[in-house]
C-alpha cells in the first residue's frame, strides 16, 4: 500500500491491523468495534478512522466489499482546510 511506505513498521502493522479489524466488523466477525465517523466539509461523504494519532481518510464499497483509501495522515493534518 503506497500510502503507509513512508511510515515506519510498527505504524505500518497498525494501521493494516485496524484495517482488518474493521473489514472483519463489516462482515459480522468477531471482531472490535472500530472507531469511525463519518466526515464534514472537503472530506464530505467519506468516513475516517483513528489510529493513535493518525487518521485513516476513506470510502467503502459495500457491494464488493472493498475500501478507498484517500489518505492516512496525522491527526493534525487530517483536518486542515
Amino acid at each position: 500500500m503506497k500510502h503507509l511506505e513512508k511510515y515506519g513498521k510498527d505504524l505500518q502493522e497498525k494501521i493494516n491491523s485496524a484495517i482488518l479489524n474493521m473489514l472483519n466488523y463489516f462482515d459480522e466477525k468477531e471482531s472490535t468495534k472500530p472507531d469511525l465517523k463519518s466526515l464534514t466539509g472537503k472530506y464530505q461523504g467519506l468516513l475516517r478512522l483513528r489510529v493513535g494519532d493518525f487518521r485513516i481518510i476513506f470510502s467503502i464499497d459495500y457491494k464488493e466489499p472493498e475500501i478507498f483509501i484517500t489518505d492516512i495522515l496525522p491527526r493534525g493534518e487530517a483536518y486542515k482546510k
